[in-house]
């Protein structure tokens, strides 16, 4: 995935599978997600005032032409499995501490 955003092709893809696949997917990033060496992983590298990418899932973005768009923020805190990030306006992100990324 790139800077900009995801792969029409991707959520072509996505959109002709069946429900029972898109589910299966689902649990299966979740999963994924949700293991703890990989959000102490993230954690290790976070740190308050960083600045980072996140995908702001608030605002509407997917969209025909805006598939799910990254946004760059400021860590103003840290918590156990939320970060509140500062883009502007405070955003608190569920999963933060999965779901950001040190911008490059």
């Amino acid at each position: 995935m790139s800077n900009q955003g995801v792969n029409p092709q991707r959520v072509d893809v996505l959109n002709r599978a069946s429900s029972l696949q898109l589910f299966q997917l689902s649990s299966l990033i979740q999963r994924v997600l949700g293991d703890p060496r990989r959000i102490i992983a993230v954690r290790v590298n976070m740190h308050l005032g960083q600045t980072v990418r996140f995908v702001d899932c608030r605002d509407g973005s997917l969209r025909e032409d805006k598939y799910l768009q990254t946004v760059v923020g400021t860590i103003v805190r840290i918590n156990d499995c939320t970060a509140s990030i500062d883009p502007g306006g405070r955003h608190e992100v569920a999963g933060g501490l999965r779901a950001a990324a040190p911008r490059p």
